[in-house]
């Protein structure tokens, strides 16, 4: 790695730091959804949402159920989120940062038992 290269790769995590302290110091609070209280009458929270079935077993005609193993991924705007950077483009957070922003509250009509696994959090090593 040449000086330059070092030099740039320094202010990426310089840049990266202020921004994580501005996304978490200034007043946000993660149970205020975004666009509350923004005209026209506090906007909706679009999410996108992206389902990939992994599995469907346990089907019963009896009881009229089934298991279901799925993947789900959720996308949305938080407009108190944004930052200003022109070293860093995008910014990729852990699951421990998710902790300390709203979350949509997505869930399923008529669902008879529903367990989450978190898959994006730290692989603890024991």
């Amino acid at each position: 790695m040449n000086y330059s290269m070092k030099g740039l790769f320094l202010n990426g995590i310089s840049d990266v730091s202020q921004i994580l302290h501005k996304l978490t110091n200034n007043g946000y609070d993660k149970n205020i959804r975004p666009n509350y209280g923004v005209l026209p009458s506090g906007a909706p929270v679009g999410v996108n949402i992206t389902m990939y079935i992994n599995d469907i077993s346990a089907v019963s005609e009896v009881m009229m159920d089934y298991t279901l193993d799925f993947y789900i991924r959720q996308l949305w705007t938080d407009e108190r989120l944004t930052y200003n950077s022109t070293t860093v483009s995008q910014l990729i957070l852990g699951a421990e940062f998710a902790k300390k922003i709203w979350i949509p509250d997505t869930f399923f009509i008529n669902g008879k038992q529903v367990s989450l696994h978190i898959s994006t959090t730290t692989d603890s090593k024991t």
